[in-house]
């Protein structure tokens, strides 16, 4: 740009400014309390950012020029269609509006125009609109939260209520952001404590006592089939006897075998267990299955390991997942193409982030986490599907398993895969004495980060600290 046009540029800019005027104290209270910066102010004004940093400072200390405003009908219609989007920013034609908030209790709405600005906080607004903002949490929740809202459901354990997340991983880095626990994240969200998406309700409890109630009557018999092995578990595990336990949802307990049926179990187990053969007479079964805690439970009465009681009905049980026939031709293909090229060393490490970036294992990823682990970051292209176990020390059934991976992103995998950050097996991040306290603020990490860990995450992720991380 040349000298003329800089010139030019900087009077349209000082008109600009100087036609809608900068109001300073609401600015700084804008800067100070809320979650507003500079670039929004050059984007409210449309001017740079550089110029914003040259003009501020020398601006007379002003007020009422952005409040004291009356809000007309068409403002009035842009808060109900911000909220009806569930956005932050509305640009129409004539105006572009928008909604700042401190994330705690209070919002500003502002109206930008070419010739003016005008500024509603939260008390200046209609009744009716400063409801409909709070009702909707704009005084209290960011971008991210408004989007994730509902975040889950009321759900009741034990007959006391509790916030169960729809998306366990993204309610995590929410959790993150705030730097707060999951029960107190829970608590500021709806006022209720977190529990975990695996955890069992209270409407599967009921449905069980509902399906062994004898006659129709509100007496519930629990016997010792196998099929209620998981309940016994589950009382023992809650510090309840089954008596206890039946007598808490208000039924009574009865003790008579009457209506117990005469089903060989072990033969139960073995048909059961024909559906999960995977090649011979080896098995593959879920550790969050039905038939795993089933066989898992009778196995501790008889005083057994799971594996030997499943040994014991002629079968070998395997950790790791079949691989699927696509997930196989992909594995082939990314190997054939590694020994076409010779790829060696950090050239090969290159190519095999970049494919498997474009394949199965990224969107298994995409599905299982949605967002960054750690930080929350929503948008797929900043996301990286990374190996917790490299792809050249895994075995073939290894390479493509979504519990092998975490989805992260750019700077957390750069992290993560220079074994700078681990985690321990209930999800608390390690973070390597290499990283600096000025690092860890920039690349937003910190001792207090968790993630939530399938049981196979936590064995890959043993791997991960004892070759890979920087203690």
């Amino acid at each position: 740009m040349g000298v003329d046009e800089k010139e030019a540029f900087s009077n349209v800019e000082n008109r600009v400014v100087s036609q809608k005027d900068f109001d300073t104290v609401v600015i700084n209270d804008l800067l100070d309390n809320y979650f507003f910066r500079k670039a929004d102010l050059a984007k409210i004004f449309g001017i740079s950012r550089q110029r914003v940093d040259e003009k501020l400072p020398k601006c007379i200390s002003s007020r009422d020029n952005w409040r004291n405003k009356t809000i007309t009908e068409k403002e009035i219609r842009a808060i109900h269609k911000l909220v009806e989007d569930k956005a932050f920013t509305l640009e129409c034609e004539d105006a572009k509006y928008y909604i700042y908030n401190n994330q705690k209790d209070k919002c500003v709405f502002i109206c930008a125009y070419e010739y003016e600005i005008k500024c509603f906080y939260l008390e200046d607004l209609p009744e009716t609109e400063r409801l409909l903002l709070i009702e909707n949490n704009f005084n209290r929740f960011s971008l991210n939260e408004i989007k994730a809202y509902p975040f889950g459901e009321i759900v009741y354990i034990l007959k006391k209520p509790y916030l169960k997340p729809y998306n366990g991983n993204r309610f995590n880095a929410l959790a993150n952001k705030r730097n707060m626990s999951l029960d107190a994240y829970a608590k500021f969200l709806c006022g209720l404590p977190h529990v975990s998406t695996k955890e069992i309700t209270d409407v599967k409890i009921i449905e069980f006592l509902e399906l062994n109630l004898i006659d129709g009557k509100d007496k519930v018999y629990i016997s010792s089939n196998k099929k209620n092995q998981w309940i016994r578990n589950y009382c023992s595990r809650k510090g309840y006897t089954l008596k206890e336990f039946v007598e808490l949802y208000g039924y009574e307990f009865a003790k008579s075998d009457a209506y117990d049926k005469s089903i060989s179990t072990r033969e139960s187990h073995i048909a059961e267990l024909q559906k999960y053969i995977v090649d011979g007479n080896i098995i593959y079964i879920e550790s969050t299955s039905d038939i795993y805690r089933k066989l898992a439970g009778y196995a501790i009465r008889k005083g057994l390991k799971l594996d030997e009681y499943i040994k014991q009905l002629g079968f070998l049980r395997t950790n790791k997942r079949p691989i699927t026939i696509d997930k196989k031709a992909e594995i082939e293909s990314i190997e054939n193409e590694i020994n076409s090229k010779s790829l060696k060393g950090e050239e090969k490490e290159s190519f095999i982030k970049r494919r498997v970036n474009q394949g199965i294992f990224r969107k298994l990823l995409l599905e299982k986490y949605s967002c960054c682990c750690l930080c929350g970051i929503e948008n797929p292209v900043f996301l990286i599907a990374s190996h917790i176990k490299p792809w050249a020390m895994s075995l073939p059934e290894e390479k493509l398993d979504s519990d092998n991976g975490l989805l992260l992103c750019a700077n957390h995998d750069i992290l993560f895969d220079g074994g700078y950050i681990s985690f321990d097996d209930n999800g608390k991040i390690l973070i390597s004495d290499e990283v600096s306290e000025n690092d860890k603020l920039l690349m937003n990490i910190s001792e207090d980060k968790t993630i939530e860990l399938t049981e196979m995450n936590k064995e890959y992720l043993a791997y991960h600290r004892k070759n890979l991380f920087k203690r």
